[in-house]
């Protein structure tokens, strides 16, 4: 039985887990996909097929690209209980974690969860004194977490920061 979300709206990190995404994770992680990029105005004008066949064109492209870009990556779906609540890609180099992406669902957000996942890859990062490293779009709300966990902005690009928290001794 599963319980409804809010009623574990105070605890809801510590019970979240997480496994390899595979095949039959595609078409959740499509729809998180498109849950996570919101409104575009490029978009505009587009009827609903349309906007899907972009969306489809522009998550495969994604996902090839982070496959290419960062083979030895986890490429993570995250779970509450049995249902799927996001995903975090993280690649663990020999000098230092790339935090490749992570989303939630929109009902998951503000949650604790982001916060949760990101400090335990710091905590694992830092005990090697390793940095971690991530790009986050200006306008994300998520940066206001990656500032309050400790990263700094190292770069702009006029659409992403790429932003970094040094781990211990870097």
């Amino acid at each position: 039985m599963m319980a409804h979300p809010q009623a574990d709206s105070d605890n809801v990190a510590s019970i979240v887990t997480r496994r390899p995404a595979d095949k039959s994770d595609r078409d959740f992680l499509f729809e998180l996909f498109t849950q996570s990029v919101g409104p575009d105005a490029m978009l505009e004008g587009l009827d609903a097929e349309e906007r899907a066949t972009l969306f489809k064109m522009q998550f495969e492209a994604r996902e090839d690209q982070y496959q290419q870009t960062w083979p030895d990556a986890n490429f993570d779906v995250l779970f509450l209980r049995d249902e799927p609540i996001g995903n975090v890609y993280v690649d663990r180099g020999s000098n230092e974690y790339t935090l490749i992406d992570i989303s939630l669902l929109p009902k998951y957000r503000n949650r604790g969860v982001g916060t949760a996942i990101v400090t335990e890859l710091l905590q694992q990062a830092h005990a090697l004194a390793f940095p971690v490293r991530a790009h986050v779009q200006k306008n994300n709300p998520a940066l206001r977490l990656y500032e309050r966990l400790g990263f700094e902005v190292v770069g702009d690009d006029g659409v992403y920061l790429e932003i970094l928290a040094k781990g211990e001794g870097v």
